[in-house]
């Protein structure tokens, strides 16, 4: 993770994470984010936290969406090993900043926005598994 330019978000301050990701968006880098800050217990989707969206705000840059399927099979949080089993990954259409500019709260509702996206992929994946529409 070092060797990859990881920023331990939970480690350092909140401005301090946001000034090297602002750094590495300036000299061109991409940067991935995992809004839930950490795999969930059960797999499930969990609580989105502010910081890759106050970043994408701040410096205008958008964010790209990408649902990993089936991550969890692969190692969950109480696993000791990693399982090879297939995984899909799907990359949504880009979300930008200024699309929220006129909200109270711009990182707020564009993580709100982007959750959003991520609770219907998810959704529509489950109907096409088990072939249940509603």
């Amino acid at each position: 993770m070092h060797a990859a330019g990881y920023i331990d978000a939970e480690k350092l301050p909140f401005d301090e994470v946001v000034r090297l990701c602002g750094e590495r968006i300036c000299d061109g880098q991409t940067i991935v984010f995992f809004p839930e800050g950490r795999r969930t217990r059960t797999g499930a989707l969990g609580r989105f936290h502010v910081g890759a969206f106050f970043v994408a705000c701040v410096y205008q840059c958008p964010i790209v969406p990408m649902i990993i399927y089936n991550s969890y099979s692969v190692f969950s949080c109480t696993d000791r090993l990693f399982t090879c089993v297939p995984i899909d990954i799907e990359l949504l259409n880009p979300v930008y900043p200024a699309d929220f500019a006129d909200s109270t709260v711009p990182h707020r509702a564009m993580m709100r926005h982007v959750r959003a996206l991520y609770e219907d992929h998810l959704a529509g994946r489950e109907v096409l598994k088990t072939g249940i529409s509603e």
